[in-house]
């Protein structure tokens, strides 16, 4: 239903991502990424913040598939990678440190931690899996790593199951209590920060 010419009501493009996510595994920022609107555009959509959207943004959200794109010849999806870098840097390594053990780029992994790259190549891959098996029972030295995992609730490399880390939609095991008071206070010493 249209409001003006330029306005149209949020309601069919909250129902469109409302499937894309709860039914194709997908999340905000791949929509994000697919369509160019923004993901607190796609937040307020979701949760009932706006009623209307501009015709471009119906337009773009409406033929989003929610999938990431293909991934050229000899790259794969990021996904798996970069849980487990996340994971690792909830545990305590640092990303140096990872780069470091994986003898991988130190920039190219930041990208890759925060989201900021959607395919990896085979061989990076492969290094960082090696990383992964080689650092994940071993508790890092960094408490600022494991203070930056908390704060964005990264799992630890012991709540994913290695054979589906790399698959959308697989769950990680449920962190332990220990885990979600950590994540609880991390959050509470940044929310002061800012405050101060």
């Amino acid at each position: 239903m249209r409001l003006t010419d330029n306005l149209i009501l949020a309601d069919t493009c909250r129902r469109h991502l409302e499937f894309l996510i709860n039914e194709q595994n997908s999340n905000q920022s791949l929509i994000s990424r697919e369509t160019g609107v923004g993901r607190t555009t796609i937040v307020a959509i979701l949760h009932h913040r706006v009623t209307a959207v501009t015709r471009e943004t119906h337009e773009a959200l409406m033929k989003a598939s929610g999938r990431p794109p293909a991934a050229p010849s000899g790259f794969v999806d990021a996904l798996g990678s970069r849980r487990r870098t996340q994971a690792l840097i909830a545990f305590g390594h640092t990303i140096p440190y990872i780069a470091a053990k994986a003898d991988v780029s130190m920039n190219g992994l930041r990208a890759l931690v925060f989201d900021r790259i959607e395919h990896v190549d085979e061989a990076t891959e492969l290094k960082l899996e090696r990383a992964f098996a080689l650092l994940q029972m071993q508790p890092g030295a960094s408490n600022a790593a494991r203070q930056l995992g908390a704060e964005r609730r990264w799992k630890l490399p012991f709540e994913w199951d290695e054979d589906s880390i790399a698959v959308r939609g697989v769950r990680p095991y449920p962190s332990s209590q220990e885990r979600m008071r950590e994540i609880r206070l991390a959050r509470q010493a940044k929310a002061q920060a800012v405050a101060a």
